[in-house]
């Protein structure tokens, strides 16, 4: 009797497993730091949403530069500044039966920024008495500002070039 018991509770467990529900979220943050193109995203467990608990959670990332993923956090690094469409797909299985039980996919713009791809180069040309500096700009995005320091001083201007005494 009590091991027909045991078999009865097992098999109730087995069938009640069978039968998980779950509706499922692909959330995620993205956290950029230091403007070097490295991102942080996090995937946010959507676990709890599942009946009962024993599910298993696959994921898959798609970071929009062609590079994939299959952690629930990662880091990425995107070596060009630019707009990413970042796709994120969670799968859930039921943890008893490896059946599929449901899948949802959620899609963001990032703006990545990475500063290491912006540079250019300094051209002085002299013009009477005085020199002229020229900035050229070799990123891919326009520059806003430029902050000119020439013998100790300092200024700030929206032009690419400065004219300086000799």
């Amino acid at each position: 009797m009590k091991q027909l018991f045991s078999i009865l509770s097992f098999l109730l467990f087995v069938s009640i497993a069978s039968q998980a529900q779950c509706d499922v979220t692909a959330e995620f943050q993205a956290y950029q730091w230091n403007n070097s193109g490295s991102v942080y995203f996090y995937a946010q467990d959507s676990s709890e949403q599942c009946l009962p608990d024993l599910v298993e959670m696959t994921y898959a990332w798609d970071f929009g530069d062609g590079s994939v993923s299959s952690s629930q956090t990662d880091q990425h690094f995107y070596p060009a500044s630019g707009t990413y469409n970042v796709c994120l797909t969670v799968t859930v299985y039921d943890g008893i039966t490896g059946n599929y039980l449901s899948e949802a996919t959620t899609c963001q713009t990032v703006n990545v920024i990475n500063c290491s791809t912006m540079g250019g180069e300094v051209t002085a040309s002299v013009q009477g008495n005085q020199i002229l500096l020229t900035f050229a700009n070799w990123g891919s995005f326009p520059i806003a500002q430029y902050m000119w320091q020439v013998q100790g001083a300092s200024l700030n201007s929206n032009s690419p070039e400065l004219l300086i005494d000799n």
